[in-house]
């Protein structure tokens, strides 16, 4: 069966499926939306979430649990309701209008409510070495946020004839953060601070917003729903009374049903796939250099999004930095991967059950740094590897091993695994294998494209490879090990030479240039757009040499008889027409992602020239053109040429092939 992610990748087609547009037409522009209503529908797992006033559904991670803890940025990751919508709380009402982040405010001071940190932000001080300065563009936009959110307490008050009130309480939290920040701190306490000060402004403008304009609303409502205000970050519900009140009020709200709960008489205008929080950091924080591990947990995992927003609201006061400093002792007992004892920690709701270590290839590993996998790939997959069961059963019962593979492609990985790359849990590990994989992409590509049918590295040599422990003597008496990694050592050659040792890592990777962007160790998880990209291509590369090797082996009079003619057939079934994509930039649009795009036309181009190249295979059986106008008739035009390949790949190999992702376009 699909992954949760495929089925999300499918989301499209499930929900004209079950509401197709036949019997749920689109309504007129001009009508008016009751709270039941979808201008926007999207499927989410076993439920169907509708708006009837967003123009998008984001991912709600309001059924899982999830630790409360500081992240990498200081923030709090899925769970801020300073980031990312959250469940509807009657007790902190006034989270619905926190402002969301929007490139608008760009120019404008307020932008610095929201703006990341980066590496040039950080001054070293010249007589502490461990400790920094905020830089000056950063002073004097955190000391922007005070003054403006002074400036509307102010006149807030003034119209109240100044009456004591408890916004006054975050207002001096944000004023003695920004006194401490003109301070040297350690980096830690920079990043834990500017990240406070951003939520306590941000906490002063919602609810100022909130007695403004929003509860005058939800008090006395009207017959007809208010504009939406767009720039608020809006509530999702289960709750129709809920819904209703906040869709009058103009908030936007996601209404959260079962399909059982929606009514035939439901108007839908638009159907969309889940909006996903990509550029929310999730990684644990962590500093090589002052040995200072992850924040620890606020509050343990729990379902209950009030306790969520009363940790972030009230729980954490930065102008006492004593909590801060507690979390710098010792790492957070239980954090993921860093916890002592033998055991390793589960994280709990999206990735439970992903442990370090071997994983089954036969399914792509899904989490924060993987792009999508189209249905296409994951049920070829799964298809495949039922098909491999039922053969080890038949072998098994007639009391004989499972059959070995042909062996005519090698078994190994000509580039790493791209989950492999991001599986790490430490942040450490995880950005050392990013960056040497970049430090050596280039002389990676050359020697595949000169020898692509020559025995390749397994997962351990790219492992040992990318830790930058291959250079590294095992003791004499792991013989099986050594003799592992001198072979991998003579597989990799003279790339081995672009590696940095693992201990000297941080201080010998100044940032990298790729594809056009400058790519910094310090803050690459961070950037998870980037990852996705590189992990993306990654996929692509593994997946054109693997056709191309099983093409040699499938179709090896056509090689004999005009190799260079064959080798251009499987280069023409990629939009670029190469294989190393030399000297190609990123895609730009769906037009140049050939068989994951996600226009028909042009992913049945590359698909037609896909069936082509297969129907040249020894044995392989012929097919019909490819002819589809939409998605649905090309998935189930190219399933069977899907399937066939990784089975025959998994029959020559031994192992499941590396997939291609779909573009993780911004």
């Amino acid at each position: 069966m699909p992954t949760d992610r495929s089925l999300h990748q499918m989301g499209d087609i499930n929900l004209h499926e079950i509401f197709p547009v036949a019997e749920y037409p689109f309504p007129p522009d001009d009508v008016i939306f009751e709270y039941s209503d979808a201008k926007v529908i999207a499927v989410y797992k076993d439920y169907i979430i509708t708006s009837p006033n967003a123009d998008f559904v984001p991912e709600p991670f309001i059924f899982e649990n999830e630790e409360v803890k500081a992240r990498a940025d200081g923030r709090f990751g899925i769970v801020d309701a300073f980031q990312w919508p959250q469940l509807y709380s009657e007790k902190f009402e006034w989270a619905m209008c926190i402002p969301r982040k929007d490139p608008f405010y760009a120019h404008e001071r307020r932008w610095f409510a929201w703006e990341n940190l980066r590496d040039e932000d950080f001054l070293r001080s010249a007589r502490y070495p461990t400790m920094y300065s905020l830089g000056p563009n950063k002073q004097l936009g955190v000391s922007g946020l005070v003054s403006q959110a002074k400036e509307a307490v102010t006149a807030w008050m003034t119209e109240r004839n100044k009456k004591e009130h408890s916004i006054t309480i975050p207002l001096r939290i944000l004023e003695g953060v920004v006194t401490q920040l003109q301070s040297p701190q350690l980096h830690r306490d920079i990043v834990k601070l500017y990240a406070e000060a951003q939520r306590r402004h941000l906490d002063i403008t919602a609810f100022l917003d909130y007695v403004r304009y929003a509860e005058p609303k939800l008090r006395v409502l009207d017959f007809y729903p208010a504009p939406v205000t767009e720039k608020w970050m809006g509530a999702f519900t289960s709750d129709p009374n809920v819904c209703e009140r906040l869709h009058i009020a103009g908030i936007p709200v996601w209404f959260i049903r079962i399909r059982a709960q929606i009514p035939s008489t439901i108007k839908i205008k638009n159907r969309v796939q889940i909006d996903r929080p990509d550029h929310i950091v999730r990684e644990n924080y962590f500093d090589t250099h002052a040995r200072l591990e992850p924040f620890e947990p606020i509050c343990p995992p729990m379902p209950a999004c009030n306790e969520r927003l009363r940790v972030q609201f009230t729980g954490v006061s930065a102008s006492d930095l004593s909590t801060v400093r507690q979390m710098q002792g010792s790492p957070a007992q239980g954090a993921p991967g860093f916890g002592g004892g033998s055991g390793r920690f589960q994280v709990q709701g999206r990735k439970a059950g992903l442990k370090q270590g071997a994983r089954d290839t036969w399914s792509v590993l899904s989490n924060d740094y993987t792009p999508d996998v189209p249905s296409i790939w994951t049920n070829a997959l799964d298809r495949a590897k039922s098909a491999k069961g039922q053969h080890d059963a038949k072998q098994k019962k007639q009391g004989l091993p499972p059959k070995a593979p042909f062996g005519h492609v090698a078994a190994g990985y000509r580039f790493p695994d791209p989950c492999a790359l991001v599986t790490p849990v430490e942040p450490k590990r995880k950005t050392t294998f990013l960056v040497n994989w970049l430090n050596i992409r280039s002389q990676r590509l050359e020697d595949v494209d000169l020898s692509p049918f020559v025995a390749q590295p397994n997962g351990q040599n790219w492992r040992d490879l990318l830790t930058g422990v291959i250079l590294e003597d095992l003791s004499p008496n792991r013989i099986k090990d050594r003799q592992e990694r001198a072979s991998g050592r003579e597989l990799f050659g003279s790339v081995i030479t672009s590696i940095v040792e693992s201990g000297d890592f941080w201080s010998h990777s100044p940032s990298q240039l790729w594809q056009g962007m400058d790519v910094s160790p310090r803050f690459l998880i961070r950037e998870i757009d980037i990852v996705k990209k590189i992990v993306w291509e990654v996929a692509e590369f593994n997946f054109r040499f693997e056709l191309l090797a099983l093409d040699h082996a499938m179709a090896r009079p056509l090689w004999v008889k005009d190799p260079a003619a064959r080798k251009q057939a499987v280069c023409d079934v990629f939009p670029d027409g190469g294989l190393t994509r030399e000297g190609q930039w990123l895609p730009a649009g769906e037009h140049e992602v050939g068989l994951n795009s996600r226009d028909p036309q042009t992913a049945a181009t590359a698909w037609e020239r896909f069936r082509v190249l297969l129907s040249g295979w020894h044995g392989a059986s012929q097919t019909r053109p490819i002819d589809a106008t939409t998605l649905t008739d090309l998935y189930l035009q190219v399933s069977p040429l899907a399937t066939d390949y990784c089975w025959r790949f998994f029959q020559q190999a031994g192992r499941a092939p590396i997939v291609p992702f779909a573009f993780p376009f911004s």
